[in-house]
Order: C-alpha cells, then sequence, then structure tokens
C-alpha cells in the first residue's frame, strides 16, 4: 500500500472507524510515523526517523519520551513471583532495578550490580534495608564497613554491632591522615571478652590510654 501525501494526519491516514466515527489513526507525518487518537485529538504514539519514540507527546526528545497531564507512570507486571526489572547498561552489564528480586514471590525491592553479580541494596517487605547484603536481618544492616562523617544520633535503644568472626569492635579515628590515634571497643578473641583497646592507625600497634588528660574526675561503680 503506498500512501502519498503532505505530511498531516488528514491527507494520508489510514483511518479506524467505530459506529461511523473516526476513532484512530495512522499516518506519516513529516518527522516519522504517529497513530492519532481522534477522540482526544491528538497523537497518542510517534515513532520519528531518528528512532526516539513519544507516547503522549509527538516532539520526543530522548529514544523513550512518556507525556501525561495527570499522572505520568511506568507499570513493569510479570507473572506470579516472577521478577520485574529496569536493566540499565552500556556494555552488556551495569545494573538492573528489581521487584522480587529473587524471583520467589518475597515482593522486595533491589538494586543489583550485574557487573559484580552482588545485591548492593535490597528492602524486604517487612521495612529491612540491606546495603551490601541481599538478606537483612534487622531495620539496617549493612554488609560491609561504614564510614561516618558526622554524627549518630540516638533517642532509644541502642547500637549494636555483630559479626561471624572472634574479633569484633567500634573502632573510632579521626579522617586526618596526620593524626593515627584510635580507640576501639569491642569483645576480642575466641574467650569473647570484652575491652577497650587504644590502638594507632596506621598499624594497628598498642597506644597507651589517657583517661580525661585535660582534667576532670573519673567516676568507677559512680553515678556523680
Amino acid at each position: 500500500i503506498n500512501i502519498d501525501g503532505d505530511g498531516t494526519w488528514s491527507n494520508n491516514t489510514i483511518t479506524f472507524k467505530r459506529d461511523g466515527y473516526d476513532q484512530m489513526g495512522l499516518y506519516h507525518s513529516t518527522t516519522g510515523l504517529a497513530i492519532r487518537n481522534f477522540t482526544q485529538g491528538s497523537d497518542a504514539l510517534t515513532v520519528h526517523t531518528d528512532g526516539k519514540v513519544g507516547i503522549g507527546t509527538g516532539t520526543p526528545s530522548t529514544t523513550l519520551h512518556t507525556v501525561d497531564a495527570d499522572y505520568n507512570n511506568l507499570r513493569l507486571t510479570a507473572g506470579t513471583d516472577k521478577q520485574s526489572a529496569i536493566i540499565l547498561d552500556n556494555d552488556g552489564t551495569g545494573f538492573s532495578i528489581s521487584h522480587d528480586l529473587y524471583n520467589a514471590g518475597t515482593h522486595n525491592f533491589g538494586i543489583y550490580d550485574r557487573e559484580n553479580s552482588r545485591v548492593n541494596l535490597l528492602i524486604d517487605n517487612a521495612g529491612k534495608v540491606g546495603i551490601g547484603t541481599g538478606t537483612p536481618t534487622a531495620v539496617l544492616h549493612v554488609g560491609g564497613n561504614v564510614t561516618i562523617a558526622n554524627d549518630i544520633n540516638t533517642w532509644s535503644n541502642s547500637i549494636a554491632f555483630t559479626a561471624a568472626s572472634n574479633d569484633m569492635a567500634l573502632k573510632i579515628s579521626p579522617a586526618r591522615g596526620s593524626r593515627t590515634k584510635g580507640i576501639t571497643f569491642g569483645a576480642f578473641g575466641s574467650a569473647d571478652g570484652t575491652g577497650v583497646q587504644c590502638y594507632d592507625t596506621s598499624d594497628d600497634s598498642s597506644n597507651p590510654w589517657l583517661i580525661n588528660p585535660y582534667g576532670g574526675n573519673v567516676g568507677i561503680g559512680q553515678t556523680t
């Protein structure tokens, strides 16, 4: 079928009717192929000659450009207990943003590193957040080292640190490379002893521990 026109929908359109009225039309515009919604009086879908696709717009500015005067949502629906994902890559690897990451009906949300085959972020359906782990066991579960540049503030409960190894510690050290002295609180050794150790962050060697070097009383078993 060869349809030749002036690039306007009124002169070169394949029209689909219902009950005698124009409903949808397929035509070749001056910039590409378009599907026109006669009921709305606008183009519902446009495929430009440069490969850009517009939904709700006749002037797509990206590979896929959607426009809606009301809410504008993108919905991906997979089969029961199956993953739905948006895959981002430029060389066959990249990242994926997924719902139901494990295809197991767990209804989680995850960001998966396809290049290194690991879960970078996962939020399960109980609200637990895992960073560096795909199986969070607490409200916030970090599988790796954490660097905090500012303050940690708590109003109730506590902050707990756990590890599979015998030694587990909270280390506090300065960020500046010229200052290498730090202090460690934690459990040390297979006997699960608890202790406080001062150390040098440059080589983890021991250092003297000064209590209130600038003055002040020290209470042991006292509240004041």
